[in-house]
């Protein structure tokens, strides 16, 4: 922002003119220009989407700045999606780097150290259970999911009616539909916002495989059923038979449980589809009744991979 420049106002007067005293004149005292301001950190980060900075330095800042933010209260909606999906990214890309994952950890606050190597790790880990990429996208809708607010108590009602800790709920929510962006029948045949198997939601689902509310206490009856009380792992490996899964699962858990307000940036995280063309973001809006040409999508939004 620029200095503000000082305006004077010369005022006129409808009086008769009268031929002042002369006087001796006022010495000329130049202002010191004003210092600039501050950076603004209440302002937007970023718009979406935006190239994720090189330098370690400046990840390392942008990681703190996006942590104190993210578990800000009076930061709501579009801004919280926006940081969430900047935060998802950095992950995403240190993730592939490892050196400069460890730079950037190194210029981090201590504190901030088991958030960072959980999500690090979350986010690893729920990459390798894709174990194929495909040439073509997805027959999906991707959709706005419900507010934070309004998932967050759904998850602690279904984690205290089963027994089962919320942020688990959260978590497996977060690996399998990105909070419920994804609407759409997987490769495996499940459903849902939770991504139950028909058989499955039979035998253990009330209501709507589709209803957030349904599918997340259902959720929560299947892990208690699996044994969840006695091997959470183990109830969680019921759920998708990956070690890869589970840890995935118990990473991102980890860090809302030592922290609620972090649920915040996990819920702005986004849908990325890994193609054989590369990971393509498959924004709000995306809809497709069959199986879609990545060109065909690459053509209308400006956030793919070079091709």
């Amino acid at each position: 922002m620029r200095p503000y420049l000082a305006i004077l106002l010369l005022s006129s007067c409808s009086n008769p003119v009268r031929t002042a005293p002369e006087v001796a004149p006022e010495p000329v005292v130049i202002a010191e220009p004003a210092p600039e301001p501050e950076p603004d950190t209440e302002a937007p980060l970023a718009e979406m989407p935006i190239e994720v900075p090189a330098d370690a330095g400046a990840l390392s800042g942008l990681l703190t700045q996006l942590e104190s933010t993210l578990r800000d209260p009076e930061k709501t909606g579009e801004a919280i999606e926006s940081y969430g999906h900047l935060q998802q990214r950095i992950y995403r890309v240190l993730s592939k780097d490892e050196t400069k994952a460890a730079a950037v950890r190194a210029g981090l606050p201590e504190s901030l150290h088991a958030t960072f190597d959980a999500n690090m790790s979350g986010t690893a880990r729920s990459s390798h259970t894709v174990t194929r990429r495909r040439s073509d996208l997805p027959d999906w809708d991707i959709i706005a999911p419900p507010e934070p607010e309004v998932l967050i108590e759904l998850y602690r009602a279904a984690g205290e009616e089963f027994d089962v800790p919320w942020t688990v709920l959260a978590a497996i929510h977060l690996v399998e539909t990105r909070m419920g962006r994804i609407r759409g029948t997987s490769h495996a045949g499940a459903q849902g916002p939770m991504q139950f198997m028909p058989a499955t939601w039979a035998a253990y689902g009330e209501g709507d495989i589709n209803d957030f509310g349904d599918a997340i206490r259902g959720a929560g009856r299947y892990l208690s059923q699996m044994g969840a009380s006695r091997d959470l792992d183990k109830s969680i490996w019921h759920y998708n038979h990956s070690e890869d899964y589970i840890r995935a699962v118990r990473a991102f858990a980890s860090v809302m449980d030592e922290d609620p307000m972090a649920y915040r940036g996990y819920w702005g995280w986004q849908v990325y589809y890994q193609t054989t063309a590369g990971d393509i973001w498959l924004a709000k809006g995306y809809s497709a009744t069959e199986r879609r040409a990545i060109d065909d999508y690459c053509g209308t939004v400006d956030h793919c991979p070079p091709q």
